[in-house]
């Protein structure tokens, strides 16, 4: 049939538009065009708004930390795994439970997102509550905007044994009025160490945010049963 050839291809160049549109205009939100893609129907639209407001082009600075619409594209695609598997009561498994054979967020950060929750029990808890479920994915959608975000930025260190003349020319120089000497800092990438360590640090965001949660609403259920 012509004319659903013609109308597929009009959807689909309709689609490929928004997305380049978005990207020649970063400061804008196009949620409205790209909630019609039908691979993302079934994320909660906070969480898509939330991911294409943490969209932020590419400007080259020396501090750029961002969040790109590439970004966004994984994450969309990630968190519809996540909340299928925490419809079912369980956590996603591994590289099977995700579209590209890849867990979402990547290592370090999926296994100690993946271990908190783990140890709350949220995904029984969100079995027996779905309601909670968008929250719960709200805030693993919060902690890996923020850790590609550092990734990226990479960590703040002092530059060592630098002339002087570039010491005076560089606008990231800050002077010290004790030793009349200049200290420079700049980023550079974060180690294995420390990714893990900032994995492990944004993970408990999870417990400070959901522990008390877990607890109080256990409570409940053992004294009114689940349907309270």
């Amino acid at each position: 049939d012509r004319s659903y050839t013609t109308g597929a291809a009009t959807a689909s160049a309709r689609e490929t538009w928004a997305r380049m549109w978005y990207l020649a205009h970063p400061s804008l939100i196009v949620l409205s065009l790209l909630s019609s893609i039908d691979a993302f129907s079934s994320i909660d639209p906070l969480l898509t708004s939330y991911l294409l407001r943490s969209v932020r082009a590419d400007d080259g600075g020396k501090a750029a930390a961002h969040f790109t619409f590439n970004d966004y594209m994984q994450a969309a695609v990630g968190l519809q795994s996540w909340e299928s598997s925490l419809r079912k009561g369980r956590l996603p498994l591994g590289k099977r439970d995700f579209v590209k054979d890849d867990v979402w967020p990547e290592e370090p950060l999926f296994g100690k997102v993946t271990d908190v929750m783990s140890r709350l029990g949220l995904p029984r808890l969100i079995r027996r509550h779905p309601e909670i479920k968008s929250s719960v994915l709200l805030e693993v959608a919060r902690i890996v905007v923020e850790f590609t975000r550092s990734r990226e930025r990479g960590k703040l260190v002092v530059v060592e044994d630098q002339q002087e003349d570039e010491v005076e020319d560089d606008p990231w120089a800050i002077e010290d009025d004790d030793t009349n000497d200049s200290v420079v800092f700049e980023y550079r990438p974060m180690l294995e160490g420390e990714l893990d360590k900032l994995a492990d640090q944004l993970a408990g965001n999870i417990q400070d945010q959901f522990g008390s949660v877990v607890n109080g609403v256990s409570l409940l259920d053992k004294v009114f049963g689940y349907d309270h």
